[in-house]
């Protein structure tokens, strides 16, 4: 059923698709994580960060390369550093962020949490008196 899952999504021509079945495949196995890293990568960040992510943590769990688990961390760290520093809390709570900090701890990583920056917040017009 895998397999025909991946033939399907090449018949389909969605590259989201592609990758995330392909990278799938590699989480079982039998799979081919090399390819599916490979499609991964020809695809780059042009996808969904939640497709990217979940594809690098099932190419993890078919290759148990510490590399792809690393991979999955810092692109959801990228994103994170972007979110506002009163929101980090819920994201944290999130499903994919859970995920990632598993395979972290698993593949013996340093946790997601401690890469997270908050950013500095700017002061609101008019918080400084300026109007």
């Amino acid at each position: 059923a895998a397999d025909e899952a991946v033939a399907d999504s090449e018949r389909g021509g969605n590259p989201a698709s592609q990758v995330a079945a392909k990278a799938a495949r590699a989480a079982l196995p039998g799979g081919d994580p090399d390819g599916a890293r490979a499609a991964l990568d020809a695809w780059g960040a042009r996808g969904a960060l939640s497709t990217r992510v979940t594809s690098r943590l099932d190419i993890w769990r078919g290759s148990g390369d510490a590399k792809d688990a690393a991979e999955a961390r810092s692109i959801l760290a990228g994103a994170l550093a972007r979110i506002p520093p009163d929101r980090l809390d819920g994201v944290r709570r999130t499903l994919l962020f859970r995920q990632v900090e598993a395979a972290c701890a698993a593949a013996g990583l340093p946790p997601l949490r401690g890469l997270v920056r908050r950013r500095r917040e700017r002061p609101r017009a008019g918080s400084d008196g300026t109007g």
